[in-house]
């Protein structure tokens, strides 16, 4: 996930930050200077000329003199505009950093402050699914304490009374509401306790029989074979 993605979960906006305007001044800096260099070269030889005699040497020498005037003008303005450039960049950088920083530390706070919402809804429903499993076991127990006498035994694993039975069953429950695709038991997004039934739901966990549906055919066979199937399920 990118910086961005984090941002905008966070339900923050993050800072734009401006292109620096130090390169662009830097190019026409060194242009400048270059064309001062190769004025200062031919400076030279017209000085030279202009000394010796040479028909023309001291009128080029004079146009040469203002062309270097304004060369050095023109470089002069473009080194202190650069060194103004670099200044406001690391400026505007610096500020781009702290906004930045802000901002983070803004979604830091929110996607905190939501997992905190989040560990308050899953210590509850926790709670919820401990009453709801040790319900499931005691009634469980019960149902085959009650069972009637001259029946038999109780068909504990296939009545699903069976606290290890229905332990397992309550693995593969968690895995199948939990697991993304590929996860195996207790790895990836899945609950901790999740259970595969079979290697054959790696990659399905949503294809995995729901407990509920599973306890529902345990208790209406059973209550079949008690009555004969006499009595309405």
């Amino acid at each position: 996930m990118s910086l961005i993605d984090n941002l905008k979960g966070g339900g923050t906006k993050p800072p734009q930050f401006n292109s620096p305007q130090a390169p662009a001044i830097a190019e026409k800096l060194r242009a400048a200077e270059a064309e001062l260099a190769e004025l200062e070269r031919q400076h030279s030889d017209a000085a030279l000329d202009s000394v010796l005699g040479t028909t023309g040497g001291a009128d080029r020498l004079a146009t040469l003199n203002r062309q270097l005037a304004a060369a050095r003008d023109k470089a002069a303005t473009f080194r202190s505009a650069h060194a103004a450039a670099v200044a406001r960049d690391e400026a505007a950088a610096r500020a781009y950093r702290a906004s930045l920083q802000k901002t983070q530390i803004n979604a830091v706070r929110q996607h905190l402050a939501a997992r905190d919402k989040a560990a308050e809804r899953l210590s509850a429903a926790i709670a919820d699914a401990a009453t709801a499993y040790h319900e499931l076991l005691d009634r469980s127990g019960k149902a085959q304490a009650a069972w009637p006498v001259g029946m038999g035994d109780c068909p504990a694993e296939a009545a699903l009374t069976s606290r290890d039975v229905l332990r397992s069953l309550v693995g593969y429950e968690l895995h199948r509401v939990s697991a993304a695709a590929g996860d195996l038991g207790g790895e990836g997004r899945a609950l901790l306790g999740s259970r595969l039934p079979s290697m054959n739901f790696q990659h399905q966990p949503e294809a995995i029989p729901p407990l509920v549906d599973r306890v529902r055919r345990a208790s209406a066979h059973t209550i079949r074979e008690l009555t004969g199937d006499k009595e309405p399920v």
